[in-house]
């Protein structure tokens, strides 16, 4: 028989499993392509997992990063576990079927140039709206 503290401990664990695979790797809001620029961050999660969180109706990427934070708490998921490593602008041209991300952030400093580049790279595939658009990291 199982006993309530292991019980609780599995469906914890469960819950905080299910919460990590609801986490997009790369989010991009529907104004930032609208509005064809935004600030974006770079984020460590648990288990060495890299996202990319986009947003171009915040200023700054503080903003973005608690945004972040509130998303993941109510997929519940603690958002302490994650780190944000790095941030900067991105550009979305539709017309040119382009995304370039550049720049750095003064909160969090320069991201990673490799894991921007992968992630993209990979959400172009997924996404049918990104379909054909190639990707500029610098």
């Amino acid at each position: 028989m199982v006993n309530s503290d292991t019980f609780k401990k599995r469906i914890a664990d469960l819950i905080y499993k299910m919460g990590l695979e609801d986490i997009p790797e790369v989010d991009i809001d529907s104004s930032a392509i609208e509005h064809g620029s935004c600030k974006f961050i770079v984020i460590a999660g648990p288990e060495d997992k890299r996202y990319l969180y986009a947003r171009a109706y915040l200023t700054f990427h503080n903003g973005v990063f608690n945004v972040f934070k509130e998303d993941v708490s109510i997929k519940g998921v603690e958002p302490s576990l994650f780190h944000c490593i790095g941030g900067g602008k991105m550009t979305i041209q539709q017309d040119e079927k382009k995304i370039r991300a550049y720049g750095t952030s003064i909160n969090f400093g320069k991201f990673d140039v490799n894991v921007v580049r992968i992630l993209l790279e990979s959400y172009v595939k997924r996404e049918r709206f990104f379909n054909g658009f190639s990707i500029q990291v610098e």
